[in-house]
This record gives C-alpha cells, structure tokens and sequence, in this order.
C-alpha cells in the first residue's frame, strides 16, 4: 500500500511532466535543477499575487505588466496528438521576459482555427483561449521554488542563479476534458535580493 508521502511524490511527479519530460529527451539529457514545494500562502510577493489563483496566467501577467504577451519557443514537440513546448514569455517583440515555462497541449480538443493558432506558436495559449472565447477551468496544483539551470538564466536574462517561483497548472474545458498541462516559472523582480538580475 502507497503510504501518504508516496501518494504525493507521484502527484508532484505528475505535475511537473511538462518541465522533465525536456530534461529527459535526446541525447543531451540536462539535470533538472533543485525544486522545493511550497505552500501558495507563503510565497514572497509579487510572486503570490502572480501565481496563486485560479486564472490563466497570460492574462494575469499583461495586467500587471500591461503589456501583450509573445512566445519563443525553445523546444517543441508533437507526439499523439499533444503538442509540448518549452518557451519563454516576453513582453511585446521579445523586450523582455517575464516567464519560463513548459506546456502540454491537447491539440484533439481545439477546433481548427485555435488549433491552427497554437500550431503557429506566436501568441500564448492563454491569448488563444480568450481569442476564440474558450470556455475553461484554471486549476493550479502545486506552487514551486526553482534554483534555475544555465537555461532558464539565459532564457530570462539573469545574470547570477537567485530562487524562481512558479506554479503547475491544469487547464480544463468546463465539460471537464483536459485542455493542459503547464509549469509557469517566472523571473525575479527588478530588486529582488542582491542588485540587479537583469542582462
């Protein structure tokens, strides 16, 4: 019998498969960096008014930045039917990041012209759900601190490693039909500990 302390180390297992699942894949296998779990109501601010809620987080972070979300995708790929992506969130074209993240897409749940936006990679899934006015569910999981690898540095413009908040989520059509599932890091703010963490 699966004692309690197992139950919810496959849960956090679970949660965090669009992120591992990229450490894992290919020959250039990375280490996936030092993750503690976290209570929501302790994490520092900003960072809790960012993550801990049940929205989507394209919307959350254009309000607060005010500013239109893009994408870079980092790496990408299509396996029955789940479209995965490992990408940065910027403000405007590329100006700056405001989140790492890596997402697993349904693509069997959209119709065709979401379908096609996604496939396309420009805009965040939370701008294409909102675009074509998707009924669903925001469910966060489980709330996250990250000490980031050299990618995630290089991804967000940090100049030295300092702990990263973040979140797994789940998005659900109200039918209840999984939409996805998606780890949301975001960067430290500007004066955040020791000087400034931008390049």
């Amino acid at each position: 019998m699966m004692t309690a302390a197992g139950t919810d180390t496959v849960r956090r297992h679970i949660d965090l498969l669009p992120l591992t699942d990229f450490y894992r894949r290919g020959s250039s296998r990375r280490r996936l960096p030092e993750i503690a779990w976290i209570d929501g109501g302790r994490m520092p601010r900003p960072y809790r008014d960012l993550l801990v809620h049940e929205s989507d987080m394209t919307p959350t972070l254009e309000e607060y930045y005010g500013s239109p979300l893009h994408i870079h995708v980092l790496n990408r790929n299509v396996e029955e039917g789940i479209l995965s992506r490992e990408v940065v969130l910027h403000l405007g074209d590329r100006e700056r990041p405001v989140e790492f993240g890596a997402i697993k897409i349904h693509l069997d749940r959209f119709a065709e012209g979401p379908k096609r936006r996604i496939l396309e990679g420009h805009i965040p899934l939370g701008a294409i759900l909102r675009e074509y006015e998707i009924d669903h569910g925001s469910h966060p999981t489980s709330f996250i601190r990250i000490m980031p690898d050299p990618l995630m540095m290089v991804a967000l413009c940090l100049t030295f490693p300092t702990p990263l908040y973040g979140r797994c989520n789940r998005l659900t059509h109200t039918s209840g039909a999984p939409l996805a599932e998606v780890v949301e890091i975001l960067p430290p703010e500007k004066g955040d500990g020791e000087g400034e963490k931008y390049l």
